[in-house]
Order: structure tokens, then sequence, then C-alpha cells
């Protein structure tokens, strides 16, 4: 009963967007501005939503910004200068240097908007090409472009997206895609995506078995993990130097990480399933 009137009501509303509305993409960039809008008029100001913005991330790309700008001594400000610029990830992503052209607000914006665009018009592609209904797909790609909230972490989420579609969904592919996959893979982020390419490749394989045998293909896997190799060059140095992690020392007890505790770990991570019944559960809904 409950199930049919609520399909009755999805009904009503897709014939009411079908008799007065025909471009679904203005739409939902508006319900996606939503999020600056709402809290421009309650706050006067953009509000974050991911715990890690304004406490480290903002701060450190804010930081990277103003040693393009000023010189490396500005990460003097961090434990008297024991912090160099290879402990931080972000410093060779070219999106970082907006945070030297603007204030910090401008930057985050700029970023947040360009990220959330490029996610949402990606996801459009692949879901049109699946089920060619243009509302849905609207709706899906809005969706995925709204979970998009770590915006801190560069085009990581993001270049597995389009890795996904250039490989899946194009035909062939041509000079502007390796164009925008060195741009994308210049500012990806390797400690984030390096669990999930192997899915990728899996998911890929199974869909498109044949697809390694062509030679574009092969050229663009090159350029995308040179330019994550470029990007994240600083991590690389730590580890041939043997310099230690800032959180070398840190011993979390309690946690067999075996294999089946690993795959639940990832599961949870890559759904977001909700862990908690109090105030956190609507945190943890996707």
């Amino acid at each position: 009963m409950y199930l049919s009137r609520f399909n009755y009501i999805i009904n009503i509303i897709v014939m009411y967007f079908k008799k007065y509305y025909t471009n679904y993409h203005l739409i939902f960039f508006s319900i996606l501005s939503l999020n600056y809008l709402i809290s421009l008029f309650l706050f006067g100001e953009v509000t974050l939503f991911y715990r890690d913005n304004l406490d480290s991330e903002i701060i450190y790309n804010y930081i990277i910004g103003k040693a393009y700008k000023n010189g490396l001594n500005e990460f003097q400000i961090f434990l008297s200068g024991e912090l160099n610029y290879t402990y931080f990830r972000r410093f060779f992503f070219p999106i970082t240097y907006l945070y030297s052209l603007f204030t910090v607000e401008i930057a985050w914006l700029i970023t947040d908007i360009f990220l959330k665009s490029c996610t949402y018009l990606i996801f459009f592609k692949i879901s049109y090409e699946v089920n060619q209904n243009k509302l849905f797909s609207c709706l899906i790609a809005a969706f995925f472009a709204s979970v998009t909230d770590q915006i801190h972490l560069g085009f990581s989420f993001l270049s597995l997206v389009y890795f996904y579609y250039t490989f899946v969904i194009k035909n062939e592919i041509n000079i502007y895609n390796y164009l925008i996959i060195f741009l994308i893979g210049l500012n990806t982020d390797l400690h984030n995506v390096l669990i999930c390419i192997p899915f990728l490749f899996i998911l890929i394989f199974i869909q498109e078995k044949k697809i390694f045998l062509n030679s574009q293909r092969l050229i663009f896997i090159f350029i995308y993990f040179l330019t994550i190799l470029i990007a994240n060059l600083n991590l690389f140095i730590n580890v041939i130097f043997e310099v230690e992690n800032h959180r070398a020392e840190i011993i979390k007890s309690g946690t067999n990480l075996n294999l089946l505790n690993f795959i639940e770990l990832f599961l949870i991570k890559l759904f977001r399933f909700p862990q908690h019944f109090d105030f956190r559960f609507l945190l943890d809904i996707p």
C-alpha cells in the first residue's frame, strides 16, 4: 500500500518535470547550489561539513599557498620548522596554487564548485549511456556530486570516475581525454586512490575484457599514473630518504586487521554504512 503510494507520488513528480521543465541540468544545479545559498542566508557565510576541513586540511592548503608566494619559510609555523614541505601531500597539486591567488574562502569555494560540477557532468554521462533516462541520470549525478564532500583531497574521487567513464563509455580516446586526465592526475592524492585502483581495474575488466589490447587506453593508463607520481613526488621523497611520518608513533590497539576485517572496513568506507544510532546516524548516511 505504502509502496504504491510512493510510486504514485514519484510518477506525479516525474510527469510534472516532463511537462513544465526541459532543462533538468538547471534544476539540479540549482538544488546543489542550495548547499551554499542556505548557509549564506542563515549565517552570512558558506559553511563546511567535513570535520577535517577547518582544523587541518584547509590550513595546510593555506600555508602551501603562502609558500608558493613567499617561499618555503612559511612552513616554519609548524612545530618551529620541524615539518618541511615534503610532509604535505598536496604541495605539488596545481589546484593548491589557488590559495596563493585568492583568499582561503574564495579558493576553497572555486575548488568546491568546480569539482562538484565536473563530478555531476561525468556521472550524468555514465548514467545516461546506461539507461537513456535524462531525469534519472540527472538525479544520480546530483547525488554523487553532493557526496563529494572532501574537497581538500583534490581530484582523487573524480579521477576514478573519469577513468571509468573513459574506459567503459567512450569508444575512442582523443587528445582532449589525454589532456583532461593529465590535469586531473596532477591533482590526485595517491593516498586516497591507491586502495581503490585495483577494484577499479577489476570492475573495468569484468565489463570490457579486451580493453588492455587497445593502445589508446594503455597510453591513457600511462598518463594517469605518471601524473599521479608527479603530484605525489614528495611522498616518494619521504620513503627514499626514510623521513618519519608524523603519525609513526601512533599505535592503534585492539584492532586485528586480517583479510575479513580489511574487506569489512573497505565496504563500510565505500558505502558509508551507518554504524551508530545516535546523532552520528544521519552523518553516516550517504
